[in-house]
């Protein structure tokens, strides 16, 4: 018997276990609540909310739960009896133990008041606290294989299967995301099973690449790459493939195996470990992570809805609304008719340009009906406020396409309503505190900044990752990692979590998540200039560094089509993760001057968009000749390309340049001969 045992024994004997006994029977809630003990022993009470719900657990589940009274303790324990199982009954006393004898041998598997617990102790009682219901041993594997079956669908999904799975109705157990993401988290999923059953990576590879290059497949060879790097990464973290007893997908039949119910994560799959802990795992494909990329009114809908949930006035959101830019649009094109229709000289440049690749091509051939060579009637549908989607395209691109600066002058001022949109939506974040606030707490919880840390005490879950299956081998954004990005301040308040485990006071935990959160969220800024096609969400540093995450902005792919707004993960965080360090100087130098070199452009790109404003164009210059200065040392880059294009294409310059490629002449012509404009 070691030293601590014997103290142990010795604090057992001195220690009044009547005193115990009758300090129980004297808190009359604390009666009516029990609900026996966990299998290291630990003493469990029933909780429940305003749904009615019933929760027995050793410590207090958070806001919303309270104890039972003695009537709810009666529906709880009826409604928990078809659930029991022989292996979660609590033990049982033999004839020989009495109630003094029973409870000194409970006593003996815990910590006293005033002892600190050594580590197989700690570990045992956080186990204990993880109570969760499991199916029977046959229940579950029929679920296992529900939710394998269901994965290995999405894995092997037909371009065909796609379309009769978008027609059909009904629930279809599936992730959410497009095919092709389901099929690229099935990877993970199916990575991790073969590794279980004993297959080599190489042999892995190979059957899934086998999917990936049927042409009928949505899997490619790059999400192929992808899930199987972020397997390696997620197995990193949790202790290996030996760790591991059951790996889900984020189905019903899944959750359900493993014990997880309502998380309300944006885990895309779970495993559950040797010692119960059920981990809800985020899988991206890389850093090119978008919040939002749809139609603006979608969008917007949405960030509004979330703010709402929030407790936020989102009614200021109405000075940035999708019918602002529709009336600035259209002004424009009402703007443009009328000027072409009082000069000559624009009215022949306007028609040479109709008549020319155009000619014909128009929807209906407005242009061409309209009598030569005064487009009077087409241009007239603007003036009356009632011109067609096609009508818009048409006008806007003969005013692109012409060489007349007057035209072209029109088309610009076309395209600067969509970085008016943006301004305005920038102005509201920035002026109004409320929804700035309720747009970075979203933006907290889109990088998953609770579930990582634990703040949200989710009790479906005992962990949150998430993975990026970039390259080498995979990144996960980790806790330390976190803690890195929001600085020591965070950090040390992180510390005092320690405290909060230790408490069951809800309103405690309570105010130190919303401290920390609170800490975060005032690290955080929205970066613009008056003018500039978009915005930076940043984090200041300690050391005054500005850390970009995301970019913001909206943008029509095409002028008579609805702008989108984007909101896009920069490859600032993916690659600080891969380097260790979220200061670029301490980057390999070939990422360190990837970055340098894609930031110097964005830069002189804003430059250029700021001549004028004196202030902008001295804080601009001011960081280019910083950054020149950093670039002007020698050394060597290596995988540059890779680096560069990746970054690249996760910038607002790359996605409007396309947008702006998208509808050249003859992909306009293509489109309308296929009817795609109807």
């Amino acid at each position: 018997m070691n030293l601590r045992q014997i103290i142990r024994n010795q604090k057992l004997q001195n220690y009044s276990l009547q005193g115990v006994i009758g300090e129980a029977e004297g808190d009359a809630a604390a009666v009516d609540a029990d609900a026996g003990v966990t299998p290291a022993g630990s003493k469990k009470f029933w909780f429940t909310n305003d749904k009615g719900e019933y929760v027995d657990r050793v410590k207090d589940p958070g806001a919303g739960w309270r104890l039972v009274d003695s009537d709810e303790a009666e529906k709880a324990v009826e409604q928990d009896k078809p659930k029991k199982s022989k292996e979660e009954e609590p033990e049982k006393k033999t004839e020989k133990d009495s109630d003094e004898e029973s409870l000194q041998r409970q006593m003996a598997k815990e910590p006293m008041p005033d002892e600190e617990a050594d580590d197989d102790g700690d570990e045992e009682k956080e186990k204990a606290s993880r109570e969760y219901e499991l199916p029977s041993k046959e229940e579950r594997a029929k679920l296992f294989k529900i939710d394998e079956r269901n994965t290995d669908q999405a894995l092997n999904m037909t371009r065909e299967e796609v379309e009769a799975q978008t027609a059909a109705k009904g629930k279809k157990d599936v992730g959410l995301g497009t095919p092709e993401s389901r099929a690229g988290e099935a990877v993970t999923h199916k990575t991790m099973r073969m590794l279980k059953a004993g297959k080599s990576e190489e042999q892995i590879r190979s059957a899934l690449m086998k999917v990936a290059k049927n042409p009928n497949t949505v899997l490619t060879p790059e999400w192929v790459d992808a899930g199987i790097r972020s397997t390696n990464a997620a197995l990193r973290s949790l202790g290996g493939i030996e760790n591991i007893d059951d790996i889900v997908w984020d189905t019903p039949q899944g959750r359900e195996a493993i014990g997880v119910g309502d998380h309300g994560t944006s885990a895309d799959m779970f495993v559950r470990t040797k010692d119960g802990r059920r981990m809800g795992i985020s899988l991206k494909k890389d850093g090119s992570v978008f919040l939002a990329n749809k139609g603006y009114g979608e969008e917007t809908r949405k960030l509004i809805g979330k703010l709402e949930e929030m407790g936020v006035d989102t009614s200021a959101m109405d000075q940035a609304s999708l019918a602002t830019y529709e009336e600035g649009i259209n002004q424009q094109f009402n703007n443009a008719a009328k000027t072409v229709m009082k000069n000559k000289k624009l009215q022949k440049d306007f028609m040479e340009v109709a008549n020319g690749p155009l000619k014909d091509k128009i929807r209906g051939g407005e242009v061409e009906k309209a009598g030569k060579p005064v487009p009077n009637a087409f241009l007239q549908k603007f003036i009356d406020g009632k011109p067609s989607a096609n009508d818009k395209k048409a006008l806007s691109r003969i005013c692109q396409y012409s060489d007349n600066p007057q035209l072209k002058q029109m088309y610009s001022d076309m395209r600067d309503e969509d970085t008016k949109l943006t301004q305005r939506l920038l102005g509201v974040f920035n002026e109004n505190e409320e929804i700035g606030n309720g747009m970075k707490e979203y933006i907290l919880e889109n990088i998953h900044f609770e579930s990582t840390l634990d703040l949200d005490q989710n009790p479906e879950l005992d962990g949150f990752m998430t993975i990026y299956g970039s390259k080498p081998d995979g990144i996960e954004l980790s806790q330390e990692s976190l803690l890195k990005l929001f600085g020591s301040k965070t950090r040390k308040l992180y510390e005092i979590k320690e405290q909060w485990g230790q408490t069951d006071d809800p309103k405690e935990k309570e105010k130190i998540r919303k401290q920390i959160a609170t800490e975060a969220e005032e690290k955080m800024y929205i970066d613009y200039a008056d003018g500039a096609k978009g915005g930076t969400i940043k984090i200041k540093g300690d050391d005054g560094s500005d850390y970009p995450l995301f970019t913001i902005g909206s943008r029509s792919r095409g002028i008579g089509t609805s702008p989108i707004l984007e909101i896009a993960q920069t490859t600032f965080m993916t690659n600080s993760l891969k380097n260790g360090s979220f200061d670029a100087d301490d980057w390999n130098p070939a990422a360190r001057k990837t970055f340098y070199r894609a930031r110097l452009k964005e830069l002189k790109e804003s430059l250029e968009d700021q001549k004028g404003n004196k202030s902008a164009e001295k804080e601009l210059t001011s960081e280019i000749d910083a950054i020149k200065n950093k670039l002007s040392t020698n050394e060597s880059i290596k995988y540059f390309g890779d680096i560069l294009n990746e970054l690249k294409q996760n910038t607002l310059g790359h996605h409007w340049a396309k947008a702006e490629e998208d509808y050249p002449v003859h992909y306009f012509i293509r489109e309308i001969n296929e009817g795609s404009l109807n």
